[in-house]
């Protein structure tokens, strides 16, 4: 099992069969964070998902680097694209919408990707090829990002306001067919939205 510390910068590898015998073993896997995008606006890595071959998927904030690839401990960029939905001209809101705070699920196989926003509902549903490239397949619009700016923050970091709708509660379902997708949010006591998608 792989985690991602992020106030310590770092891939834990986790031996599960070692802490089922009472025990935790786990050995750190290097990231050469020089090899991230050099830009005036700082690169955050939200998490590092694990995929085929002791690769894995980088999750980021900004145009340099939203979706990244970690081999032999570099990263490349893999997907640097936003959806247009965000009533903004302002980058880093984009990113910030789009980066911070999502839910990011893997199919088992590693062939497909779902990402969800945090403030609104924007899912994207993303291929995963054997070479580890990643191309949007679908994007669905629940609800519309609204939000607010915190302040003195650098880069610009957006929260949540009194017309904003939060992604409470995020599952996801794969099968051989449909994806089936439960999204449930704040403002409402039920499912605000369910929906089965065929690939």
């Amino acid at each position: 099992m792989y985690a991602y510390d992020t106030s310590l910068r770092k891939i834990v590898k986790y031996d599960v069969s070692s802490f089922l015998k009472d025990s935790l073993k786990s050995e750190v896997i290097q990231v050469n964070y020089d090899s991230l995008p050099q830009a005036e606006v700082p690169t955050i890595i939200y998490d590092m998902l694990s995929l085929k071959d002791s690769n894995f998927l980088v999750k980021a904030n900004h145009k340099g680097l939203r979706f990244g690839l970690l081999k032999d401990g570099k990263v490349t960029q893999l997907y640097n694209s936003f959806s247009d939905c965000v009533n903004t001209n302002d980058d880093e809101e984009v990113w910030s919408v789009f980066c911070s705070n999502t839910k990011t699920k893997l199919r088992p196989d590693r062939t497909k990707m779902l990402n969800a926003t945090y403030l609104g509902g924007v899912l994207e549903l993303f291929d995963l090829d054997d070479n580890c490239s990643l191309s949007l397949a679908k994007i669905l619009y629940i609800y519309e990002p609204k939000y607010g700016i915190a302040e003195g923050v650098i880069p610009k970091y957006v929260v949540f306001n009194e017309t904003t709708q939060i992604g409470r509660s995020f599952t996801c379902h794969w099968s051989d067919n449909p994806i089936t997708i439960g999204w449930s949010l704040i403002k409402h006591t039920s499912m605000a939205g369910f929906f089965s998608k065929k690939q």
